[in-house]
C-alpha cells in the first residue's frame, strides 16, 4: 500500500501519525513553505459541541496516541450582546493556537511525525492517484471535494482579526453576538498568552438564496448584511464592521487597542461532502466538511476525520460510518447557524438574561448532547435546502 496525503494541517498530520504507528509510512505534500496557515491566530476546542467527550485532548491522546498542548484550559467564557453581558464558568474546553506559530496544534502533530513533509509541492492530486494505491485529500479548504462534485456550499465567511497586546488572563475567552460588529455572525477575543490574543470578526456573506425566516420576522436580505449609511464612496463594510469592534472591545475589556498582524478572508465557503471516501480518494478535514457552521472551528473533527480515514486504510475501521456521525454534527451545527442569523439584537439580550447563571453554567458541565437537543428544538421553525 502507498498512501499519499495532500496538506499538512490537522487532520493530514493526525492521519499520518496513525499510519506510522502500524507501519506504513505515508507520503505528505503541502504547498505551503511549512506546516501552519499562512498566519497566526487562536481557536478554541468548545466542548460543549462534543458531547458525551468531556475532554478532547484526554480523548485524542488515550483512543488515539495523538498528543496536543493548548494555551490554556479555559474556566470562563464571558459573552456581549448590545446591552448584556453573561459569564459562563466551568470546564469550557481549550484555547490553541494556529498557523506559523512554533506551539500552535499544527507545528506539535508536524513533530509527531516521522515521514519527511514535502514543502512547497507542486503535485496535482490527479498526478498522485496514478502513483499511489491511495491518496487523503486534506488540503485545508474544499476546492478538490468541489472539482469532483462531492461538496455542498451551504454559505461562506468573511474575516478579519488580527494580533492584539494587553494584559489578558489565558483562561478567559470572550465573544460577542451583536449585528452592528458582525451582522449575522459574531467576535471574539483568544488569548495566546498574558500579553497577546487573537481578536476577530466572522460574519456569513449575503446568501444567494436567503434562509427561510423565522415566524414574525422580515426575511433577511443582503442589504441586511451591510451597515446603514454607506454609499460607493464609503469604505468597504468589513472595515467599518471592523472599526466599530474594536471600539466595542476597548469599552468592554476596559483597555486601549494595540493591533499587530491583521489578516483577512472573504468567500471562505463552509459545507460538507456529499461521500467521505471516492474510489481510493480520502476526503478529511475542511476537504470533507470539518469545520462547524455554528461557531466556525473544526479541530476536533478535522483530527477525527485523519484518525479514522487511517483506520480505514489500516482495515481497522470503517471511515464511512464514522463519518455519518461527523455529518449529522455538522448538519446540528448548521440548523442553529440558521436561526442564530434571524436573532436581532433585542433577541440576544434576552437569550443572554436567560443564560446568566446556573441555567448557563449547567450546559458546559453536563455530559448531555446540547447541540443535538438545540437542533432538534430549532429545526421545526426553518427550513434548510
Amino acid at each position: 500500500m502507498k498512501v499519499a496525503i495532500m496538506g499538512a494541517g490537522l487532520s493530514g498530520l493526525s492521519c499520518a501519525i496513525v499510519l506510522e504507528r502500524y507501519g506504513i509510512e505515508p507520503a505528505i505534500f503541502e504547498d505551503r513553505g511549512q506546516v501552519g496557515d499562512r498566519f497566526v491566530t487562536g481557536e478554541i476546542d468548545m466542548e460543549i459541541l462534543h458531547r458525551p467527550v468531556m475532554d478532547t485532548l484526554r480523548f485524542f491522546s488515550k483512543e488515539h496516541g495523538i498528543y496536543l498542548q493548548p494555551v490554556a484550559n479555559l474556566a470562563k467564557l464571558v459573552v456581549f450582546s448590545e446591552n448584556q453581558r453573561c459569564d459562563f464558568n466551568g470546564h469550557i474546553g481549550f484555547s490553541c493556537t494556529r498557523g506559523r506559530h512554533p506551539q500552535s496544534w499544527d507545528a506539535q502533530l508536524a513533530r509527531q511525525v516521522r515521514a519527511p513533509i514535502q514543502f512547497n509541492s507542486k503535485r496535482a492530486y490527479q498526478d498522485l492517484l496514478q502513483e499511489f494505491t491511495h491518496v487523503v485529500l486534506a488540503t485545508g479548504d474544499s476546492e478538490y471535494a468541489v472539482k469532483l462534485k462531492n461538496f455542498r456550499i451551504d454559505f461562506r465567511v468573511t474575516m478579519k482579526g488580527a494580533t492584539i497586546r494587553g494584559r489578558f488572563d489565558p483562561q478567559i475567552v470572550c465573544a460577542w453576538l451583536d449585528n452592528r460588529i458582525a451582522p449575522k455572525g459574531y467576535a471574539y477575543l483568544i488569548p495566546y498568552s498574558d500579553e497577546e490574543a487573537c481578536c476577530a470578526i466572522a460574519y456569513p456573506e449575503p446568501p444567494v438564496n436567503p434562509p427561510a425566516n423565522l415566524p414574525g420576522n422580515p426575511p433577511p436580505t443582503p442589504q441586511a448584511y451591510a451597515p446603514t449609511g454607506l454609499t460607493d464612496k464609503s469604505p468597504q463594510p468589513t472595515d467599518v464592521f471592523w472599526s466599530r469592534f474594536l471600539t466595542r472591545y476597548a469599552h468592554d475589556i476596559g483597555q486601549p487597542h494595540d493591533i499587530h498582524r491583521v489578516w483577512n478572508i472573504s468567500g471562505y465557503p463552509v459545507g460538507r461532502c456529499h461521500y467521505p471516501r471516492i474510489g481510493n480518494t480520502y476526503f478529511v478535514g475542511n476537504c470533507f466538511g470539518a469545520v462547524m457552521p455554528f461557531l466556525g472551528f473544526g479541530q476536533y473533527y478535522a483530527i477525527l476525520t485523519g484518525v479514522h480515514a487511517a483506520y480505514d486504510l489500516l482495515g481497522m475501521g470503517d471511515y464511512a460510518e464514522k463519518a455519518a456521525q461527523y455529518l449529522k454534527c455538522y448538519e446540528e451545527s448548521l440548523v442553529i447557524r440558521r436561526a442564530m442569523e434571524h436573532v436581532s439584537n433585542r433577541g440576544f439580550d434576552r437569550l443572554l438574561r436567560f443564560l446568566d447563571g446556573s441555567v448557563g453554567d449547567w450546559l458546559f458541565d453536563t455530559p448531555r448532547d446540547v447541540l443535538g437537543t438545540a437542533a432538534r428544538v430549532m429545526r421545526p421553525f426553518i427550513s434548510l435546502p
